[in-house]
């Protein structure tokens, strides 16, 4: 009730309806009521306790869902609770029937066609049987169902006009119970009801107004008893009986009945008089001849409602010989009133009284200036288009003298209502129009009338519509004028300026008016005639006079022209997707919507780091279309390498074994591979580029290195593709997940063993017979400077770390699990992950390339610390450093 949402209390309302305590249940059925209604979808839940409810021993809970049915249930729920309901029809409870007939009825105002749930069934019957109840409120029920269904279609109830009548007399003679009398009126309002379902039947059939004129007769002398209530129901008599076929003795009748009403000091009783003496006035003119004065005194009344109505009923009164006098209230009443709605309704009884009564054409000329000069804005422009074409045609004038009396005497009533200051828009066009057109037959000549149009703008108001108007009645008089009389200065001043405009269609009209003034006096007159706005315009749409014209171009080597369906059928436009033939232009908008969104796939590295197997299993890898494995050295064989294109910097993720990710921008260099399946890194500077790099990777594993300054952390480093080898620098694709390695020109540098450590980070380095020994060198990029911006994880590299170094991976272990298990800063390995490693071929390279004393095996708490190398003092003064530390 106080517009709060309660959309939560909905299907507790509806819970409630089954409860078995019966002020429980009606306070649920009302609550149900007042929340939803028939279009709810919740209803469908309320079904069964109402089917239930409607088969209870307790009649008031039968009524409660009866209630409910009429308030809730839509058109397709009708068939669920139809049966039961015809059959309270004969429940021995009254209260039960007369719901039951109001269900009924509101099934009808559902399906009134009967197409739906009432297809199979007879409701009429059902609701004729009620109406003869004997119960007055069963009986009262079934009436408002009859009147409806008659208002509709009275065809169906026709033959009830002898019940309905004997209803009546049995109401007004009081034979109906006590509880219904209102004021000693017998059931007041049951009598309104059968007096309205009478005048449906009975109207304009003969043979069932005779069966009722005698009771609506009786009635109306049994209701003038001076209340009020008696008034009403003598006000529905008269109305009954000015519906029905008339009957001369019931019209006096109610004339002589409504004369009171008329003489009344009761605003009220003069209204509703008024009405009444409208309607027999319809029927017969001459019973308004007796209340002629009581009319006038209506007309004069201070209040605006019973004026109105008043000359509501002088529109039907008016007749030649009164149309002047009815027409002169009119105009009264439209300056006086201030109302729009009551103005349009005055200056549309006007308008018609003036066209039907007028008794010549200076009077209807007069009347409708006066008309739009009160009614202003709320006359229409039908109106205006109505008077132009009346003065255009004429009133059946078949004379071509009288034709032009008629002409002249609207340009004279024109120019002289021209002269009035603050003239309504619709008032200025219909002059400017009678100006333009006939404005040659003003007795003070063309040139005058021209001046008087262009000194509008001057002395009125107006807006471009009015303005476009005015130029176009400009244009058509110049036309008139002859070869040697110039236009006026003043209409010569306001086309020019008129042409200047920002108003297309007024730039426009002052253009060609211009144009065709400036041109042959023959082409002004034949362009704009005199006095043509009635003649029929005969159109070619074949353009037939162009025949010629499209034959000399033809003949000169002209194009022909192909209609839409040539030139589709020869594919010269795009057929729509409808078929229809429509071109479809390459510019014009896109109103289709867009694609949905599709959902972005998990990142592909992360895919593959966590299922390793799977990914070695299917030999796919990770950005790259080929099928080659994605572990091992293998994978650098290729049948056709070519170079990769440059791709901008893109965000990676870089994966560790305490589960970091930090993006990395370092852009990704093309690389490059033999045919003979060894991967060769070309560089501008040849072996001495690759023996410094191997330099810097073995001073950066082992720690010496020169640089004794304090490390930085690997965030505040820059990135490692600004310090090392130039752009077109390729890293080669270890694990699998770049672009498979394009074609290159295959590289003169014979093939050398591969260094693991080298595979580890995509460099290819001389065996350790070749190779010089690592000397300190400035500039030495450290573990953190590669791995701090380059990704270590899947995204960079498709080799296992264990696989780079000779080592046999756990089959059921991925690279992050072994790589988890490094103890950071102890310079060990975890007894689980040094258990499955082996690191025979570790201790091989090892002695291979440093000349250290391998290692026994493998220690239960991890591996033995590696040998010392190069100054023995510095090593042994330094901190023992972690080799992996750097790299995480």
């Amino acid at each position: 009730m106080l517009g709060h949402d309660a959309s939560w209390g909905h299907v507790k309302a509806l819970q409630a309806c089954s409860e078995a305590a019966l002020p429980t249940k009606k306070v649920a059925y009302l609550a149900s009521t007042l929340f939803l209604d028939s279009s709810s979808d919740l209803v469908i839940l309320a079904v069964n306790t109402i089917q239930r409810d409607l088969k209870s021993d307790n009649f008031m809970v039968v009524c409660a869902a009866l209630t409910a049915v009429c308030k809730l249930l839509s058109l397709d729920l009708i068939s669920a609770v139809l049966d039961p309901i015809i059959e309270l029809l004969k429940h021995p409870k009254e209260l039960v029937r007369k719901k039951a007939v109001m269900a009924l009825h509101r099934f009808e105002q559902l399906d009134p066609q009967h197409e739906g749930p009432l297809h199979n069934t007879d409701i009429y019957s059902h609701i004729k049987d009620c109406l003869c109840d004997k119960d007055v409120s069963v009986m009262a029920a079934s009436l408002c169902a009859v009147q409806e269904v008659s208002a509709r279609d009275p065809r169906h109830f026709k033959h009830l006009v002898p019940a309905l009548t004997s209803i009546l007399k049995q109401v007004a003679e009081h034979r109906m119970p006590k509880g219904y009398d209102y004021h000693k009126t017998a059931a007041p309002f049951i009598q309104i009801k059968l007096l309205r379902l009478l005048a449906v039947l009975g109207a304009g059939d003969k043979s069932a107004s005779n069966n009722m004129y005698a009771m609506i007769g009786e009635t109306l002398k049994r209701a003038n008893t001076g209340h009020t209530i008696g008034n009403a129901i003598i006000f529905e008599c008269v109305r009954t009986i000015t519906s029905i076929y008339p009957n001369p003795a019931l019209l006096h009748a109610a004339a002589e009945t409504i004369g009171k009403f008329l003489k009344s000091s009761s605003h009220n009783l003069k209204y509703i008089g008024i009405d009444a003496l409208a309607r027999i006035v319809r029927i017969n003119a001459k019973y308004a001849a007796e209340y002629q004065m009581a009319v006038i005194d209506c007309l004069e009344d201070p209040d605006e409602t019973l004026k109105n109505k008043t000359l509501h009923l002088l529109h039907k009164m008016t007749k030649p010989n009164n149309v002047e006098v009815i027409v002169g209230k009119m105009m009264d009443y439209l300056r006086a009133t201030s109302d729009d709605v009551q103005k349009l309704d005055a200056v549309k009884r006007i308008h018609e009284l003036a066209e039907r009564f007028a008794p010549d054409m200076q009077w209807f000329l007069d009347t409708l200036n006066q008309m739009f000069e009160l009614g202003g804005a709320v006359v229409p422009d039908s109106m205006a288009h109505g008077v132009m074409r009346l003065i255009a045609e004429g009133a059946g004038q078949d004379d071509a003298e009288a034709m032009r009396q008629l002409h002249v005497q609207a340009v004279t009533a024109y120019l002289r209502v021209l002269a009035k200051p603050s003239l309504p828009d619709i008032l200025l066009k219909v002059i400017c129009w009678v100006l333009g057109e006939y404005g040659s037959e003003a007795r003070e000549g063309t040139a005058a009338v021209m001046e008087r149009l262009a000194a509008i703008p001057d002395s009125q108001s107006i807006g471009d519509d009015v303005r476009a108007c005015l130029i176009s009645a400009l244009g058509k008089l110049g036309a008139q004028l002859g070869q040697a009389t110039p236009l006026p200065d003043a209409a010569s001043e306001l086309l020019h300026c008129s042409a200047t405009s920002h108003d297309i269609d007024l730039q426009q009209r002052a253009l060609e008016a211009l144009a065709l003034l400036s041109g042959p006096l023959q082409t002004r007159q034949v362009a704009l005639p005199v006095d043509a706005a009635v003649e029929e315009v005969e159109v070619d749409v074949q353009l037939s006079f162009l025949d010629g014209h499209v034959a000399a171009a033809l003949q000169e080597g002209a194009a022909p022209y192909l209609s839409e369906a040539e030139r589709a059928s020869m594919g010269l436009v795009r057929q729509s997707a409808a078929g229809s033939g429509a071109e479809d232009h390459l510019h014009q908008l896109r109103f289709a919507a867009y694609d949905a969104p599709t959902a972005a796939a998990p990142p592909a590295a992360l895919l593959a780091s966590s299922s390793p197997n799977i990914a070695a299993a299917s030999g796919i890898g990770i950005g790259s279309t080929s099928m080659a494995p994605g572990w091992g050295p293998a994978q650098f064989a290729s049948s056709a390498p070519a170079p990769a294109p440059v791709h901008a910097p893109a965000p990676t993720l870089l994966t560790g074994p305490a589960g970091l990710l930090a993006p990395s921008t370092q852009a990704e260099a093309p690389s490059t591979a033999s045919a003979s399946g060894t991967p060769v890194h070309p560089s501008p500077r040849g072996d001495t580029a690759q023996d410094s790099t191997k330099r810097r990777l073995a001073a950066s594993l082992f720690g010496d290195g020169p640089s004794s300054s304090p490390r930085t952390q690997p965030a505040a480093r820059k990135p490692a593709a600004k310090q090392a080898a130039p752009s077109n620098r390729a890293a080669p694709d270890l694990m699998g997940l770049m672009d498979p390695a394009p074609a290159a020109v295959e590289s003169n540098v014979p093939a050398r063993p591969s260094d693991p450590f080298a595979m580890l980070e995509g460099l290819q380095v001389p065996s350790a017979s070749t190779a010089p020994a690592p000397q300190p060198s400035q500039g030495l990029l450290g573990l953190e400077g590669i791995y701090g911006s380059t990704p270590a994880g899947p995204a960079a590299s498709s080799v296992p770390p264990t696989a780079a170094l000779g080592m046999q991976a756990p089959p059921s272990s991925s690279v992050l699990d072994l790589m988890g298990d490094l103890s950071i800063g102890n310079g060990s390995l975890q007894p689980q992950a040094a258990s499955a490693l082996n690191l025979q071929p570790l201790q091989q390279q090892q002695q291979q390339l440093f000349g250290g004393v391998p290692a026994s095996g493998p220690r239960s708490a991890g591996m033995q610390p590696m040998m010392a190398r190069g100054r023995a003092d510095v090593e042994k003064a330094a901190p023992k450093k972690d080799p992996f530390a750097d790299l995480f």
